[in-house]
């Protein structure tokens, strides 16, 4: 239907289908899902945005980050292919979940460096991951002790041992993370290095997403 319609270019036979997905004809809402595949079709990317946006923060706050990605590339990808603005929520949405996506391939493959500059940045929007944030900042502080960012991971270990987080600590890590948490690091990481900005040339920290002299 959501293929004949799109189509057909019927306002009325389309607002017919949304009444139908809303509920309106049968009092029985339809997975939003078909919503966003119709907005998808029709064109209307702003209405589709906003479905795929809401339907990917369903599913992140019950820790499906996988299908919250998948929602958000693919809305992503039909944008961009139709030359149009990408929104900044969903840019802002998409790079998190992708960072986080990627910093688990970056664990597997040994790269503590890029694992821990990917999680520190999901950790500083940690308030997205709510069914994993005390496992996720436990990763972060692995990886950046593995990879000599000590004051990094003294800093989300501070955060960890906070009474909210302490009792969530998985039992084989928590006398570490307390250990890592009563010693202060004094000593700078060292700095990340510099790349340029793809923009204006402006160098930047390489894991930077934007740039201070271009915006």
């Amino acid at each position: 239907m959501i293929d004949m319609i799109a189509k057909a270019k019927v306002d009325a036979l389309t607002h017919e289908l949304v009444d139908y997905l809303m509920g309106e004809t049968d009092n029985i809402p339809k997975e939003p899902q078909y919503t966003f595949k119709l907005y998808r079709a029709i064109g209307n990317t702003g209405q589709a945005v906003k479905i795929a946006v809401n339907i990917a923060q369903q599913e992140q706050e019950i820790g499906n980050y996988k299908y919250a990605h998948e929602i958000l590339l693919d809305t992503f990808k039909d944008i961009k292919s139709s030359n149009h603005r990408i929104p900044f929520e969903l840019n802002n949405k998409i790079m998190l979940l992708h960072s986080y996506q990627l910093a688990k391939r970056l664990v597997k493959m040994g790269n503590h460096l890029g694992a821990a500059r990917l999680l520190h940045r999901v950790c500083n929007n940690i308030s997205l991951f709510p069914q994993n944030h005390t496992n996720i900042i436990t990763s972060t502080i692995g990886e950046c002790t593995q990879s000599g960012l000590k004051q990094m991971a003294y800093q989300w270990a501070c955060v960890l041992i906070r009474p909210e987080n302490i009792d969530q600590i998985p039992p084989k890590f928590k006398s570490k993370i307390e250990g890592i948490a009563r010693r202060p690091v004094k000593v700078e990481d060292e700095a990340e290095p510099l790349a340029p900005c793809p923009n204006c040339k402006f160098d930047i920290p390489e894991t930077r997403l934007d740039c201070p002299s271009c915006k």
